[in-house]
């Protein structure tokens, strides 16, 4: 579910500072997941671009009545977030004292749905401890941080492409386990070496049929 009006998380640590530019037109509310598009511009977090990098957490609304936002081109208007390590307070459906122990990795399919089970959306953080019931205190970590949240050899979330059509990977697939279910030859273009700082991903053909990838 996307926001429609402030919704504050409680944040500690970390730097609260920074000011993210904002794609073309886009309204953030307090308490907006942000993520980093491939063209270097933040975007609100929903299912159609879940499993981006994490940018951060809006601390400011930026609206259509105090600011150009219909028809603000990229970078025109930039919102106050929190970013870097810190601390935030999340609603996780189900989160118990198991997954402290585990230290499991936390993932946004959008900005309300915080998961440690669906690796398809974006990497937040990990569970550290637990506010209350249905309540988790989550170590994030936003986009350049992420090695501070990731075992060695750890995964940061699975993504499946189309069985169709060559695609080209970005950075924002490193860490991740990618499912190929391609029935004809596909092509995948890599992220470039010198944007990948070290870090690698995995490819797995997931269909029967012997075909190239």
């Amino acid at each position: 579910m996307t926001l429609t009006a402030n919704k504050p998380i409680a944040c500690t640590g970390g730097d609260p500072s920074a000011r993210l530019p904002l794609a073309a037109s886009v309204i953030a509310f307090v308490g907006s997941i942000l993520v980093e598009e491939s063209d270097g511009y933040v975007n609100r977090l929903s299912t159609s671009n879940a499993g981006a990098p994490f940018a951060g957490i809006s601390i400011e609304q930026v609206e259509a009545g105090q600011h150009p936002v219909s028809g603000a081109a990229d970078g025109d208007l930039r919102a106050q977030a929190q970013v870097g390590i810190f601390v935030a307070r999340l609603p996780i459906t189900g989160v118990a004292r198991d997954d402290v122990f585990h230290r499991r990795h936390v993932f946004a399919t959008d900005e309300q749905t915080f998961s440690v089970s669906d690796t398809s959306g974006t990497l937040i953080g990990r569970i550290i401890g637990l506010e209350s019931s249905g309540v988790a205190l989550v170590l994030c970590a936003t986009a350049g941080h992420e090695g501070a949240l990731l075992d060695h050899g750890a995964i940061a979330g699975v993504r499946t492409l189309a069985a169709t059509g060559d695609e080209a990977l970005t950075t924002a697939d490193l860490g991740k386990l990618i499912l190929v279910p391609n029935t004809g030859a596909k092509t995948l273009t890599l992220p470039l070496a010198a944007d990948a700082a070290g870090r690698g991903l995995t490819v797995k053909k997931t269909a029967a049929a012997a075909e190239a990838v």
